[in-house]
């Protein structure tokens, strides 16, 4: 297969000059990257810092024990929200599917893949809440439950969310992650009005505005529901999203491992300084790869498809830049007040593990230069690459994490992840040179059309 090419199902669909004149009028003028960036990041910044406010108010009205049921209810949200994003979004941002002509029916099909999808986690986690409840964990039980019918509504309004940064129009987006907000917060605040208190207020109030999110998307994108063709678009690219999939869940895994393998070393008072330092780093630098995430693949694979390689590489290396300018300003505020700020933040007895933070901060600057080789694996379709890469990293970070904090404590379990990060990039940065000699020697394997 030469430079440029894709198979034929997809060559077909290439855009036309006609049709290159429609999508610019219904996605908008080229030239627009630093606005769709510059939204990208208000919306992503509007919707973290929601998410943090909904935190602090469910542990005042709920106090520990209604914060943990909310916690573990919305973790669980994170893991299907990977899980969707892994089989309907990222492949659909791969393919181009909401540039192109035909983009409503592709929309139609990846709205009912994200139906079906909800319908069918709504009744695992109802199933699940019972056992869970009689098992004598009762507030997460109920916070499970109430969860549960919300989970469709929850994963549609993610999907126009993503559909909005797929078309290169994120003020879309932002207008639904707006109205999500606005209809959360003012139910929220409603019914802590009129004496509500368990960890299900917010719930409710969070599920309300995906309800309206849902709802509001229909019209902004011109859909109708329905639940044919969700099969059919999750099936056809199974072959790439098997391995997106098994990625995003050993990712996950491996930001778990330390409490279960650091923890019979540095305690429970160590558990407790290493979460502070690591949310410290972490909690603004998740925003900001999550933004650059929403802009960067679809604009990588629009990259690939209108300009080749050479776009891509374009695409990549600003990607990469920005990754590590935004996780740069992070690490050097840390490196200078992480103490001040863990001691506002957590009290005054986490001071003692700014050093802690700042090890875990020069761990999340390496980690950064990974950004644009990864786009580029996952544009490129080399997607069981990214997963063999994170399951390298993972066995290397359990170990490197029984073995430094054994002898050196809770330092010793955030160099485990500074290690981590090299390993890596260093394993990210060689597949993707690997890739670039396909494209320079014009053949492309057929094992990651498969």
């Amino acid at each position: 297969m030469m430079i440029g090419t894709r198979p034929d199902a997809e060559r077909a669909e290439q855009p036309t000059g006609a049709a290159r004149r429609w999508l610019s009028a219904r996605i908008g003028p080229p030239g627009s990257g630093p606005r769709r960036a510059a939204i990208t990041m208000i919306d992503q910044c509007f919707s973290s810092a929601s998410n943090f406010v909904v935190g602090i108010v469910v542990a005042r009205v709920a106090g520990p024990a209604g914060l943990g049921a909310y916690s573990v209810a919305y973790a669980a949200w994170l893991v299907l929200a990977a899980v969707h994003r892994a089989v309907v979004t990222d492949p659909m941002s791969i393919n181009n599917d909401v540039r192109r002509p035909n983009s409503n029916e592709r929309l139609q099909a990846g709205m009912a893949a994200e139906v079906s999808l909800g319908v069918v986690i709504a009744l695992v986690f109802a199933a699940v809440s019972v056992p869970v409840i009689l098992l004598g964990q009762r507030n997460v039980g109920i916070a499970l439950l109430t969860l549960a019918p919300f989970l469709p509504f929850l994963l549609v309004q993610d999907y126009w969310r993503w559909s909005g940064f797929m078309q290169a129009r994120p003020g879309r987006s932002l207008a639904n992650d707006t109205l999500f907000n606005c209809v959360q917060a003012t139910l929220l605040v409603g019914l802590i009005l009129a004496g509500l208190r368990s960890p299900s207020v917010a719930i409710v109030a969070w599920g309300a505005g995906a309800v309206a999110g849902s709802a509001y998307g229909l019209r902004q994108f011109s859909v109708r529901v329905q639940t044919r063709g969700g099969y059919s678009i999750v099936a056809s690219r199974w072959h790439m999203s098997k391995w997106l999939l098994a990625s995003s869940v050993s990712g996950w895994a491996s930001s778990q491992a330390y409490p279960l393998f650091a923890g019979p070393f540095v305690g429970s008072v160590g558990l407790g300084g290493l979460k502070a330092a690591q949310s410290l780093v972490s909690g603004p630098t998740l925003v900001l790869g999550q933004a650059a995430g929403s802009i960067g693949l679809p604009e990588a694979s629009h990259g690939l498809e209108h300009g080749g390689w050479v776009k891509l590489q374009q695409v990549a290396r600003w990607m990469t830049l920005w990754s590590a300018l935004t996780v740069g300003v992070v690490a050097t505020v840390v490196f200078l007040v992480g103490g001040k700020l863990l001691g506002w933040m957590y009290g005054s007895e986490f001071v003692r593990y700014a050093s802690t933070a700042r090890i875990i901060s020069l761990a999340w600057l390496i980690a950064a230069f990974s950004g644009g080789p990864m786009l580029i694996l996952k544009v490129t379709r080399n997607s069981r690459a990214l997963f063999n890469i994170g399951l390298v990293t993972q066995v290397t970070l359990v170990t490197l994490i029984i073995a430094l904090s054994s002898t050196v404590g809770v330092n010793g379990t955030a160099w485990a992840m500074v290690v981590t990060a090299a390993v890596g990039v260093t394993l990210q940065r060689r597949a993707r040179r690997v890739v670039a000699r396909e494209y320079a020697t014009g053949v492309r394997p057929r094992e990651q059309y498969r």
